[in-house]
């Protein structure tokens, strides 16, 4: 599975941000189900998600004062980079480089089959 993340350190506090379908961030069962995954991928950080629209439109969900800040940062600022997730365990998350303006964002196990418009 490949999803588009970033870890950004920031006023001395590390997170994760991650782009997911607006759908799953804007819904609060959904999302914190997401959120544990993503915690567990990025241990010792908090994990925030970032949902956006078709549009554009964003909503962010994890640590408040973190989704706040957030809000008031560009996306073009977010350094952005591709993960790649092969399973649980030692050396089972990788990062590459490369052309990271269109990937799709992570669609939760659920939604796998879905398609959004």
């Amino acid at each position: 599975m490949e999803f588009k993340a970033a870890v950004i350190l920031e006023q001395g506090v590390t997170f994760a941000l991650v782009l997911v379908h607006k759908h799953i961030a804007d819904n609060q069962a959904e999302a914190a189900k997401v959120q544990q995954i993503f915690s567990a991928l990025f241990p010792g950080i908090p994990a925030v998600l970032m949902g956006k629209d078709p549009i554009g439109r964003t909503t962010y969900f994890g640590r408040e004062d973190i989704c706040r800040f957030m809000a008031t940062v560009p996306e073009s600022a977010v350094p952005w980079q591709i993960y790649e997730f092969s399973g649980f365990g030692p050396a089972r998350l990788s990062a590459r480089t490369g052309n990271t303006n269109h990937p799709e964002p992570f669609r939760s196990p659920k939604t796998q089959t879905e398609t959004i418009s």
